[in-house]
């Protein structure tokens, strides 16, 4: 049976055999607490780095030497290999001993000055046992001294020995005893239980080996496997469609409010169009009233005028270029009228001739006024011919009395023109803007009657299948949920609709990233959608 190295450490503290050791490592700071009594035969010194360890090696040489230099390498980035050789290439006769990863042992042993390697992970035993090893004899320490102090001609000290209570004794016979029973029961029931346990072990990662080369075979030739997935509020692409309805509900509402719009101002201008139809009409009405009361008026004055001229001319018919005064002269003369009648026939001659004046004065303003209502008369036609037409482009002058006139049919056709094209233009966009809602509104539709849609209300069961497997996934085949994989399987229900659109997914086994389709499936118990797979058409194994 192999030696306790524990039960050497008892020995050697009872025959007071120092052993002098250089922990080098970070890691390895703890270690040197463990051999804190002064009883202990281990006297220990720790190095961070292997700088500060070449200068601890040095100082020691020509002294007291060390007996065993530990180097912990384990972590990245101590494991350079050049500190060891640094350390081995000072020629100092020690034991030199390495910590290291599994993967660095054959570099480290391969370095000449290096007399063992310990991998992790290491048991303390371990480093107990390299330890004591590194000295087999108390005769090799005391050499060891010697020729230190021969070396400096210096006078070689005596190994001290330090005094052991017989207590102490004691307590180290109990425990060695104890020790040595507890050792000889039960090492041979720990191995017999560590060969059960290695038997099980392999037995449980032969037959994991075997599930996972079946696994590896079905999923190279199975077509018919789809990945279960329940979405419901919460999930990514829930979260995703709930985002994107409202995005588009609310350009929904912003379009409709848009098509409001439009449709007030189609409104507006349609209204105002018929208002300039309106006002155009009553002016064309207005138009025609005047031209007919200055029709009217024409005449009325054409016919005064020609009154006047009558009586004008009757009255120089009977005087007969002064015949009432050559009269009126001829009958005082023969005495037939007397001088205050002659007087008052010639006062009274005087009097119709200026009567007579003045109707010749109201004949030049008659006519006068038949010039004007005749101008009148033009301006007002030719404002009845230009209301036909698309614009306004020549009317002629008229007085300040008719130009609203003008001014009245040139802002109702301004009005009914830009009203037109607030119209076409108002038509065009309602239109297009009619057409986005539409669109809109479809797209809505088509997206609130997906799965992922629907999980906002309640969880919908889908089945992700990867394009190689879409031939075997048709709607109302039956689909199967196994127990393990994909064997021990029970009928989970059918297929439903497939889902328009690509989506992703991650390979079950090989997580490999997979691009397919949703399917949706209706199962028989809501319980299937948590399984690993599910399969259409059939259980895989038959069962």
């Amino acid at each position: 049976m192999a030696a306790n190295p524990y039960l050497q450490l008892v020995e050697r503290r009872r025959d007071q055999k120092e052993i002098h050791v250089l922990f080098v490592g970070p890691a390895l700071a703890g270690t040197k607490n463990v051999f804190q009594r002064d009883d202990d035969p281990v006297r220990c010194e720790h190095a961070f780095g292997s700088e500060q360890a070449m200068v601890l090696l040095a100082e020691r040489m020509n002294t007291v030497p060390f007996d065993c230099v530990m180097i912990d390498m384990r972590r990245a980035e101590d494991g350079n290999p050049l500190n060891v050789v640094s350390l081995a290439a000072m020629g100092a006769a020690y034991n030199m001993v390495v910590l290291c990863p599994p993967d660095m042992v054959e570099v480290f042993e391969n370095i000449v000055g290096v007399d063992e390697v310990l991998a992790s992970p290491i048991d303390p035993k371990a480093i107990v046992r390299t330890i004591v090893s590194s000295v087999p004899n108390s005769d090799l320490s005391l050499a060891t001294v010697e020729a230190a102090s021969q070396k400096n001609n210096e006078p070689k000290d005596e190994v001290a020995i330090k005094p052991v209570t017989s207590g102490f004794e004691t307590s180290l016979s109990k425990a060695a005893e104890i020790d040595n029973v507890i050792w000889q029961r039960f090492v041979p029931v720990i191995n017999f239980a560590y060969k059960k346990l290695a038997i099980l072990v392999l037995g449980g990662l032969f037959l994991a080996f075997l599930a996972y080369g079946a696994m590896i075979l079905f999923f190279m030739i199975s077509t018919s496997w789809s990945l279960p997935l329940e979405l419901s509020r919460g999930h990514r692409l829930v979260e995703k469609v709930e985002r994107e309805l409202s995005s588009m509900r609310v350009r929904q509402n912003q379009i409709n409010l848009q098509l409001s719009q439009a449709r007030l101002e189609l409104a507006n201008a349609t209204r105002d169009e018929r208002d300039g139809k309106l006002s155009l009409v009553l002016s064309k009405r207005t138009i025609e009233e005047e031209t007919h009361n200055h029709i009217a008026q024409k005449l009325e004055v054409e016919k005064h005028i020609k009154r006047l001229k009558q009586v004008i001319l009757d009255f120089n018919k009977l005087n007969n270029k002064g015949g009432f005064a050559r009269n009126l002269e001829s009958a005082y003369a023969r005495r037939l009228i007397t001088r205050k009648s002659l007087n008052s026939g010639t006062l009274a001659v005087l009097e119709t001739m200026h009567r007579i004046a003045t109707v010749e004065n109201e004949v030049s303003v008659k006519q006068l006024e038949s010039d004007n209502v005749v101008r009148r008369l033009e301006f007002l036609r030719s404002l009845a011919s230009e209301v036909d037409k698309p614009e306004v482009r020549v009317v002629t002058s008229a007085g300040s009395d008719l130009s609203h006139l003008a001014r009245e049919v040139i802002e109702a056709k301004s009005r009914i023109a830009s009203a037109r094209k607030v119209v076409e233009a108002s038509s065009i966009r309602t239109s297009r803007i009619e057409n986005s809602l539409n669109l809109v509104t479809s797209n809505i539709d088509s997206l609130s009657k997906t799965p992922a849609a629907r999980a906002l209300i309640e969880p919908v069961a889908v089945l992700f299948v990867p394009y190689t497997n879409t031939n075997s996934f048709e709607e109302g085949m039956p689909i199967y949920g196994c127990s393990f994989s994909f064997f021990w399987c029970t009928k989970a229900g059918e297929i439903g609709k497939a889902v328009d659109g690509e989506t992703a997914s991650v390979h079950p086994l090989f997580g490999k990233p997979m691009r397919g389709k949703f399917v949706e499936a209706k199962f028989t118990n809501s319980s299937h959608v948590f399984k690993e797979l599910i399969h259409a058409g059939g259980a895989p194994l038959l069962f």
